[in-house]
Protein backbone atom coordinates (compact mmCIF):
# COMPACT_ATOMS: atom_id res chain seq x y z
CA UNK A 1 0.00 0.00 0.00
CA UNK A 2 3.07 2.06 0.23
CA UNK A 3 2.49 3.38 3.39
CA UNK A 4 5.95 5.56 4.20
CA UNK A 5 3.94 7.58 7.41
CA UNK A 6 4.73 10.72 5.59
CA UNK A 7 1.39 11.67 4.44
CA UNK A 8 -2.70 10.81 5.61
CA UNK A 9 -5.05 8.97 3.34
CA UNK A 10 -7.29 11.03 1.20
CA UNK A 11 -8.48 11.39 -2.77
CA UNK A 12 -6.67 10.45 -5.72
CA UNK A 13 -5.02 13.47 -7.75
CA UNK A 14 -7.55 13.07 -10.13
CA UNK A 15 -10.17 13.58 -7.61
CA UNK A 16 -11.79 10.20 -7.85
CA UNK A 17 -12.21 7.17 -5.46
CA UNK A 18 -13.29 4.26 -7.93
CA UNK A 19 -13.23 1.00 -5.70
CA UNK A 20 -13.84 -1.28 -9.01
CA UNK A 21 -10.69 -0.09 -10.81
CA UNK A 22 -6.67 -0.63 -9.41
CA UNK A 23 -6.02 1.99 -7.10
CA UNK A 24 -3.27 2.89 -4.32
CA UNK A 25 -4.41 3.61 -0.98
CA UNK A 26 -1.58 6.23 -0.37
CA UNK A 27 -2.38 10.17 -0.32
CA UNK A 28 -1.37 11.78 -3.47
CA UNK A 29 1.25 14.43 -1.02
CA UNK A 30 3.08 14.17 1.71
CA UNK A 31 4.43 16.51 4.63
CA UNK A 32 7.95 16.60 2.93
CA UNK A 33 8.01 16.64 -0.77
CA UNK A 34 11.62 15.61 -1.40
CA UNK A 35 10.52 12.07 0.17
CA UNK A 36 7.38 12.11 -0.52
CA UNK A 37 6.89 12.68 -4.73
CA UNK A 38 3.26 10.31 -4.95
CA UNK A 39 1.24 12.91 -6.50
CA UNK A 40 3.73 13.07 -9.81
CA UNK A 41 3.92 9.28 -10.01
CA UNK A 42 -0.19 9.24 -9.90
CA UNK A 43 -0.43 11.83 -12.34
CA UNK A 44 2.67 10.46 -14.46
CA UNK A 45 0.94 7.11 -14.34
CA UNK A 46 -2.12 8.59 -15.41
CA UNK A 47 -0.69 10.95 -17.77
CA UNK A 48 0.72 7.68 -19.83
CA UNK A 49 -2.13 5.73 -19.79
CA UNK A 50 -4.50 8.15 -21.11
CA UNK A 51 -1.91 9.26 -23.71
CA UNK A 52 -1.51 5.99 -25.07
CA UNK A 53 -5.71 5.03 -25.31
CA UNK A 54 -5.65 8.14 -27.31
CA UNK A 55 -3.05 7.53 -29.39
CA UNK A 56 -2.93 3.65 -29.67
CA UNK A 57 -6.56 2.14 -31.86
CA UNK A 58 -7.72 -0.81 -30.47
CA UNK A 59 -7.44 0.00 -26.37
CA UNK A 60 -10.57 -0.32 -24.10
CA UNK A 61 -8.62 0.58 -20.96
CA UNK A 62 -5.14 1.19 -19.38
CA UNK A 63 -3.78 0.87 -16.37
CA UNK A 64 -0.28 2.12 -15.42
CA UNK A 65 1.43 1.47 -12.01
CA UNK A 66 4.59 3.23 -11.27
CA UNK A 67 6.26 2.44 -7.14
CA UNK A 68 8.83 4.80 -6.92
CA UNK A 69 11.01 4.61 -3.58
CA UNK A 70 12.03 7.38 -1.20
CA UNK A 71 15.59 8.91 -1.79
CA UNK A 72 15.47 7.43 -5.74
CA UNK A 73 14.77 9.43 -8.60
CA UNK A 74 11.56 9.56 -9.39
CA UNK A 75 12.11 8.59 -13.15
CA UNK A 76 13.93 5.85 -12.20
CA UNK A 77 11.41 3.38 -9.95
CA UNK A 78 11.49 0.35 -8.46
CA UNK A 79 8.48 -1.05 -10.46
CA UNK A 80 6.67 -0.17 -13.92
CA UNK A 81 3.99 -2.15 -14.97
CA UNK A 82 1.44 -2.08 -17.54
CA UNK A 83 -2.07 -3.86 -18.00
CA UNK A 84 -3.74 -3.46 -21.36
CA UNK A 85 -7.69 -4.20 -21.90
CA UNK A 86 -8.17 -4.22 -25.58
CA UNK A 87 -10.91 -3.20 -27.17
CA UNK A 88 -13.54 -6.05 -28.32
CA UNK A 89 -14.94 -6.00 -31.95
CA UNK A 90 -18.80 -6.25 -31.82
Amino acid sequence: MGDERLGGRGNRCNGLITPNRPMSMEATSGKNPINAHRKDVQLLSTQIAQDCVKKVDGIEEMYVRLLSQIGKPIDQPLVASVQVLPRVPV
